[in-house]
């Protein structure tokens, strides 16, 4: 698994939806389930850093409340910035290196309200690992990858990875 191959899934799940997000959970699921451990470990790992930064942007969360008088909570904003994610590549670049035109696209209302756009995508790790190894614990979960040294080997590949696209992406964008 690579960041290729990661937008390859959320791209080919949310077309196979027909851009239902709750769909697209369900299909991000069963694509995962044919990967290995390692490669769907590496697929969380891509899920949360792309997560992460935009979280961290301030300026999509403001212009996001100013421009649909919307009250976001924590939770709300974590639950809009996983379902950025999930709507691709495109969208997701925008949404984190020129908020301003990734609002004006919302506001055309391609994409429903914000609202929409969350989802509550932090369950697909879970229910994959449930499925492949039985257990749903997190505890066992967290387990597995602490024991496992490839997993070790290939999370840190991944970081690499990610952090040198995030610096080509943002380059893009300069």
């Amino acid at each position: 698994m690579d960041i290729k191959a990661f937008w390859k899934i959320i791209e080919s799940t949310r077309k196979e939806s027909d851009y239902n997000t709750k769909r697209q959970k369900e299909l991000i699921i069963d694509k995962l389930i044919t990967y290995s451990i390692e490669d769907i470990v590496v697929f969380k790992e891509i899920f949360n850093f792309f997560t992460s930064k935009l979280e961290d942007n301030d300026g999509l969360a403001h212009l996001l409340v100013e421009n649909f008088d919307m009250f976001l909570s924590d939770d709300g904003w974590y639950y809009f910035c996983l379902g950025t994610v999930a709507l691709g590549k495109d969208l997701y670049t925008m949404a984190l290196f020129d908020s301003p035109k990734f609002i004006k696209l919302l506001e055309k209302g391609d994409y429903g309200h914000p609202r929409s756009i969350e989802q509550e995508l932090y369950v697909i790790y879970p229910k994959v690992m449930e499925r492949l190894t039985g257990s749903y614990k997190i505890e066992d979960i967290y387990d597995l990858e602490k024991n496992n040294k490839n997993i070790r080997k290939v999370k840190n590949e991944i970081r690499s990875e990610l952090d040198s696209w995030y610096l080509e992406e943002l380059k893009k964008y300069i």
